[in-house]
This record gives structure tokens, sequence and C-alpha cells, in this order.
């Protein structure tokens, strides 16, 4: 009976449990987020059609193409948030990496670029400071304070009272490996999305 235990607890040990870990739901992960779903693994949430998908994706994509500049504005914010329930459900891997790129594409508009919006804070420069010391003091890299800026890498000066824009909220990086993603958020908000791969039985 001894020599049975043993070698049952050294199979589970060697090729995993087949227990599944109890994940937390999205909303407790990044706090403000309310996906109106259930975020459990294996639940499917709230999948759509193949068909829907494209009909989404290539009238976000109209109307980006369409839009001129007083409409741009209303017609990245629709795309965004359109996109972004679309990217918290399960996809087909086609589908989800024509919408992530879809996705990255808006968000280098409203995230990325220098515009001042609610994907960001207005920081004031004072004296002594530096790129170095923002980009530690908001938990991210020199290179995204460079870019978000529009300002040359490693080239940029500083000048007391200049106004820098700064991601509003700690940057997250979410796991779900119920659609196999990578999500990384600034606060509440999604600004890039992975598709990754895991090990099975829960051992990565």
């Amino acid at each position: 009976a001894v020599a049975l235990m043993a070698l049952g607890a050294g199979g589970w040990w060697l090729f995993g449990g087949t227990e599944e870990s109890g994940d937390a739901t999205l909303a407790e992960i990044v706090p403000g987020i309310e996906t109106g779903q259930d975020d459990q693994p294996g639940q499917g949430g709230q999948s759509q059609s193949l068909a829907q998908v494209e009909s989404l994706l290539a009238e976000i994509s109209g109307k980006l193409d369409q839009s001129i500049d007083t409409e741009r504005e209303k017609a990245l914010r629709d795309g965004y948030d359109r996109l972004c329930t679309l990217l918290e459900n399960p996809l087909p891997v086609a589908e989800r990496t024509r919408a992530i790129a879809l996705f990255h594409q808006i968000t280098d508009e409203l995230f990325l670029s220098s515009a001042h919006n609610e994907f960001c804070d207005n920081y004031v420069v004072a004296s002594g400071d530096s790129f170095d010391r923002i980009a530690k003091r908001h938990k991210i890299s020199n290179n995204l304070l460079y870019d978000i800026n529009n300002r040359p890498r490693d080239k940029a000066m500083l000048h007391p009272g200049e106004n820098l824009k700064v991601p509003k909220g700690e940057p997250s990086l979410i796991v779900r490996k119920r659609d196999f993603t990578a999500n990384l958020y600034f606060g509440d908000k999604l600004v890039r999305q992975y598709i990754v791969a895991h090990g099975r039985n829960n051992n990565t």
C-alpha cells in the first residue's frame, strides 16, 4: 500500500494533477473593469459567430478608412470599445489575430500618440526631473515615455514647466489561460493583447 501511494504521488508530481485551480475573474484582477459576463475559464462567455466577427471587423475598418479629421476621434473610440468586448471573449486564432492587428492600430493612435486623452495623465516637469526619474515613478520604460510624447529617444531635453503625457494607472499583464492570451492594461484600459501558449494540466 505504501509503495502504491508513493508511486501515485510521484506520478502526480511528474505529470501534473488533473484538478484545475480556481482562476480569479478579470474584474477581481483589474480594478475598475466590469465585464458583464462570467470570466471563469471554460465558461465560454459571449462568443460570437464567425460571420458576426467578420462583419464587425469590416465595419470598424470601414469607419476608420472613411473618417475625416472631425469624425476620426469618434470612430477610434467606438472601434476601441467594440474590439475590447470582442477580444475579452473566446475567439478562433485566425479571427483573434485579425482583431488584434486592428486593435493595435487603434491603440497606437489613442494610447501611443502624443495627444492627451483618457488614457493618460498630464505631468508637469519639475526642476531636477529627468526622463529616467519620471519613467521609474510611473513604472514604465524610458522608451515608452519618449514614444508617447513624440520625443526622440535618448536625445530629448526637458525644461521645468513642460507638460508630458504619462499613462493613467499602473501597468499590469494579465494572462487568460482560457483564451490563450496575455493582456496589457494601464489601469483599467486594455492597450495590447498577445496570443500565447501554455502547458497541459495547468503546469505552466
